[in-house]
């Protein structure tokens, strides 16, 4: 508030008097970026013995995870931090020293601190002052006690915090038969084991798509900007077969007249895929277009009113919407799917255009 010219004042402890004052809107305002987040490119540095700059956090930020990097320092990374940068230089790989951490003012990146300790020069790490880490999307201290054991890393939950035996190189277990993660829908659990991957092989994490909540194109920068081998991978039982069952996919769903038909025909010729226009399979089993429907302001179509009615009408029955979709789906279905970690399915759409590989 102060940057756009209200002058909050802090009398005592809790209170605080703000001016009727308006504001005054400075030239230039810089927003931040997720500390939280930064803190996964910054272990990659560090677990991997690389360099790595993020920029929009740094000594001025008002984020407590903008201090990720301080305990990247005490296991031996180099950190040079600007007021709007940070740039950590990991050690040689085994290297890492083990350490014994406050995480209380960056409790959110705890996770990402353990999974780097987990590659510690041997002796034994402790993060501790996180209790209340239990209570988020899941008991995230108990979460990663579990997970470490699958991938042959000993570790003791502490009331508040977490004790981790480093080792230098990869678990026997991650060789023979890797490790499945699972995410507890927890974002952090992912890409923090996602980091962890790009330094053992066998990590296998079981819910990518846990990471749209704040890092949405997390996998993809693993690969294209971090240069790391992330890729779609099925559990055994569920792989057999998949070569010929589960195809590549995209599913374009917005809002109509958005482009989604001009895309997907687009799309569609340069990746030799088919194209399946839900509007027309829909047309198909219904009768009339949806294109062509008459249209009333601010309502409904008449087709789609007729599609949302079940009753009797002009002397024949007609069916739900449901039944409609249902058929139309049914054909969608025999030419699309969408590949996912857990395996291959198909999303739902509101008059969406899709385009698959040809079977």
């Amino acid at each position: 508030m102060a940057d756009f010219g209200v002058k909050v004042e802090n009398p005592s402890e809790g209170v605080y008097v703000i001016p009727n004052a308006g504001y005054d809107n400075p030239k230039e305002f810089t927003v931040e970026g997720d500390a939280s987040s930064a803190s996964y490119p910054l272990a990659l540095a560090a677990i991997t013995g690389g360099k790595i700059t993020v920029d929009g956090i740094g000594s001025s930020s008002l984020q407590g995870d903008a201090n990720f990097c301080r305990v990247l320092e005490k296991m031996g990374c180099t950190v040079n931090q600007t007021k709007e940068s940070t740039t950590v230089t990991g050690p040689p790989v085994g290297t890492l020293k083990a350490v014994d951490v406050d995480m209380s003012e960056v409790t959110d990146t705890f996770m990402t601190a353990a999974v780097v300790m987990a590659s510690t020069n041997g002796g034994t790490c402790r993060i501790t002052n996180i209790a209340n880490q239990r209570v988020k999307e899941c008991d995230r201290i108990a979460a990663m006690a579990t997970e470490f054991t699958k991938c042959g890393i000993v570790s003791r939950e502490l009331p508040d915090g977490l004790e981790i035996d480093g080792v230098v190189d990869a678990p026997d277990v991650l060789g023979a038969t890797g490790a499945d993660i699972h995410c507890y829908k927890d974002h952090r659990i992912a890409m923090s084991f996602g980091v962890l991957g790009s330094l053992w092989p066998g990590i296998h994490v079981m819910d990518k798509g846990c990471t749209d909540k704040t890092f949405p194109s997390f996998w993809n920068d693993l690969s294209l900007v971090f240069g790391l081998d992330s890729k779609p991978w099925l559990p055994a039982e569920e792989s057999e077969g998949a070569a010929d069952s589960v195809q590549e996919s995209m599913v374009l769903i917005g809002m109509r007249g958005a482009g989604k038909t001009t895309f997907a025909r687009a799309a569609a010729a340069y990746l030799t895929y088919e194209l399946v226009d839900v509007d027309d399979e829909i047309a198909r089993a219904v009768g009339p277009s949806i294109r062509s429907s008459p249209r009333t302001a601010g309502q409904p179509s008449a087709l789609r009113r007729r599609w949302l009615r079940s009753g009797v009408s002009n002397g024949r029955r007609r069916s739900t919407w449901s039944s409609h979709a249902a058929a139309a789906w049914s054909r969608v279905r025999q030419t699309a799917t969408c590949c996912s970690p857990a395996g291959s399915r198909l999303y739902g759409w509101s008059a969406t255009s899709t385009s698959s590989k040809r079977t």
